[in-house]
């Protein structure tokens, strides 16, 4: 990478390379849980996972979708007790989504099977490789906020 942190078409592409095998292990992970939810509700816990609380319009910006969807998957969440939602202090027309310790519990589920699928080749590589691949996730997950 060069110095102003910017992706080079090169390294654009490799992440573009890298993408189908990730989501694949991601969604057979949350496939082969008992809880199914729908793809739209998964990547809106995904999100919400990062950060501990997002408004309505910055889910919905987060996850590509429109506010209605957003909302829709959200009203569906607050059923089964996996997101709460608050009114903004600062703002009472905004209302604030975080997930539940029930969801957290089922997040790390997930990401334990994720983890179990990734470990095999993870196994095949030096600490130096390790370490520079662990920077480079950091950076990746870190990207959200910019584009």
């Amino acid at each position: 990478m060069d110095n102003n942190n910017y992706f080079n078409n090169s390294e654009a592409l490799s992440l573009m390379k890298v993408y189908p095998t990730l989501r694949r292990v991601v969604l057979e992970a949350f496939d082969a849980h008992p809880m199914k939810l729908t793809r739209t509700q998964q990547i809106l816990l995904l999100a919400l996972n990062k950060e501990e609380m997002l408004s309505m319009s910055e889910i919905a910006r987060r996850i590509c979708t429109s506010n209605e969807q957003a909302t829709r998957a959200v009203a569906q969440l607050v059923d089964i007790s996996f997101v709460s939602r608050s009114q903004n202090a600062a703002n009472r027309h905004t209302i604030n989504i975080s997930l539940t310790d029930k969801a957290k519990s089922y997040i790390n589920e997930i990401s334990a099977n994720v983890f179990k699928k990734l470990d095999i080749a993870y196994d095949e590589i030096d600490d130096n490789q390790s370490e520079d691949l662990s920077k480079c996730l950091d950076f990746i997950a870190n990207l959200n906020g910019h584009y």
